[in-house]
């Protein structure tokens, strides 16, 4: 048990504390003295104080607190003596981010494999809140996208989406929401489409032209502020002869990542496993993306190329050189840019035309 008073006035702050064990009977008389002898300290104080001070600390004087405590006023501490008030800092405002990631959590998400289902418009509206005001470098923001026919006239079935800063994988089932996955607007009104149309929110991609043009044939929407890893790859390459043909993903991963063979061999299995269940020699089809509710090998087969995004991103970012860099920017503006053309279709040029590096 203990008994303490504590005193404060502008920035001076006296703190005495008495502690004691079973002997406040015997000096119960000590007690009353240095009450009043502190309760005298406080007097002076109060009277030497500057006439600056608040109307607020005046009233504190008394013995009986004010009504209602002036702002940026904590509790009111009383003890034998007398009370004060205790300033404490103003509280920052309120984090939006953490709040929208807060609602976000409260929502019931299915969770399948190592993702978040997002299948309702108020699942897509609180996302949308949590993918604001991120950090722009590294990006925040790492796509793909998956369907029977990725192209202007094709389908989408499902966006993959992970989201660094809380390393968190989403999957926005775009053939339940349709329309309304880009365009239902969050509480702090935002909608996905602006997102993805926001130069100044970097979103990476792999190979952005299937994408482009299915997302803009689709629901009309032009994507803005995208890093093309694939044409990242391509800008590292040392020999002007070895950036003739482009990388797929499968070999990027094998070659400029660090994995172990234990681990390149788990991945390459896993692959070869989710693969199988869009063949028909094996008894499935792409149609399998289009099965609801989502299954959790399909949840891990369009997830498992996803969290190497960041990895890539970093790994090809560090090697830019020279004017590469804004090279890259510029072919990727045009990849984007042909794929939003009416009338562009996707495979308009021959696959083999696809495979060459555009330098």
């Amino acid at each position: 048990m203990g008994w303490g008073v504590y005193i404060r006035s502008g920035s001076a702050v006296v703190c005495l504390e008495v502690l004691y064990r079973g002997i406040y009977e015997r000096y119960m008389g000590l007690f009353r003295e240095l009450s009043r002898y502190i309760s005298s300290i406080i007097l002076g104080l109060k009277m030497s104080s500057s006439s600056s001070s608040s109307n607020a600390d005046q009233q504190a004087s008394g013995r009986a607190g004010p009504s209602t405590a002036p702002n940026n006023y904590g509790p009111v501490i009383v003890d034998s003596a007398t009370y004060t008030l205790t300033p404490i800092p103003e509280s920052p405002s309120e984090d939006p981010i953490s709040s929208a990631v807060e609602a976000l959590e409260h929502l019931t998400l299915r969770e399948v494999g190592n993702s978040y289902i997002i299948d309702t418009p108020r699942a897509i509206g609180h996302l949308t809140d949590t993918l604001l005001d991120l950090p722009t470098s590294p990006p925040s923001l790492y796509l793909s996208i998956s369907g029977t026919s990725i192209a202007r006239n094709g389908s989408i079935s499902l966006i993959q989406l992970l989201v660094l800063p809380t390393n968190r994988n989403y999957l926005i089932d775009i053939h339940t929401l349709r329309s309304s996955a880009f365009t239902t607007a969050g509480p702090r009104g935002r909608t996905f489409q602006s997102i993805l149309e926001d130069a100044a929110i970097p979103k990476v991609f792999f190979d952005i032209r299937n994408p482009s043009s299915a997302l803009h044939g689709l629901f009309a929407i032009s994507l803005a502020g995208i890093h093309d890893l694939q044409l990242m790859e391509l800008a590292t390459r040392r020999r002007p002869r070895s950036k003739k043909f482009l990388h797929g993903i499968a070999r990027c991963i094998t070659s400029d990542l660090s994995l172990g063979a234990y681990e390149q061999r788990r991945w390459r299995e896993a692959r070869a496993r989710g693969e199988r269940m869009f063949l028909p020699e094996f008894g499935g089809g792409r149609e399998v993306l289009e099965q609801r509710p989502v299954g959790e090998d399909v949840a891990a087969f369009v997830t498992l190329d996803l969290g190497f995004l960041p990895a890539l991103w970093g790994f090809y970012e560090a090697r830019l050189g020279g004017g590469w860099r804004g090279r890259v920017g510029r072919e990727t503006v045009r990849r984007v840019m042909e794929g939003q053309r009416e009338g562009e279709e996707e495979g308009r040029r021959g696959r083999r035309d696809r495979a060459f590096g555009p330098w």
